[in-house]
């Protein structure tokens, strides 16, 4: 159905609706919350300076022509589309902070990743 162009569309937004209906209902479940960030230009857009510049899809490392600052292009978009999700946070658990990695040896392969008590800025805010 999807090759059908009339009807791909709405095929698309629908699955990804559910996605986020999906994902909303576990984080809600987890004491979270999922918010939904525009994507647009968030690999064109450099995380350092905002510079917005054209790329083609085949280069794959992010130069900004305005200050210089070179990161591969996913993750240069990964800094924008977080920095969109969290405005005026000074972290988030998105890349691992105030996150320790503790292997439990278990069986079947999988650790877990906990809360770390002793994180300064976590203690700052306490204090």
């Amino acid at each position: 159905m999807v090759k059908n162009h009339r009807l791909a569309s709405s095929i698309h937004d629908a699955s990804w609706n559910r996605f986020i209906q999906l994902l909303s209902y576990k984080a809600e479940s987890a004491g979270l919350s999922v918010v939904k960030v525009d994507a647009r230009n968030t690999s064109k857009e450099c995380s350092n300076c905002g510079n917005i510049q054209e790329m083609p899809l085949s280069e794959r490392t992010y130069i900004c022509q305005r200050c210089g600052m070179s990161k591969d292009r996913d993750i240069n978009a990964s800094i924008n589309i977080l920095k969109r999700a969290t405005p005026g946070q000074r972290e988030s658990h998105a890349q691992g902070e105030n996150r320790q990695y503790v292997p439990t040896g278990n069986a079947n392969g999988l650790d877990e990743l906990r809360t770390d008590k002793t994180h300064p800025l976590r203690d700052a805010a306490i204090a």
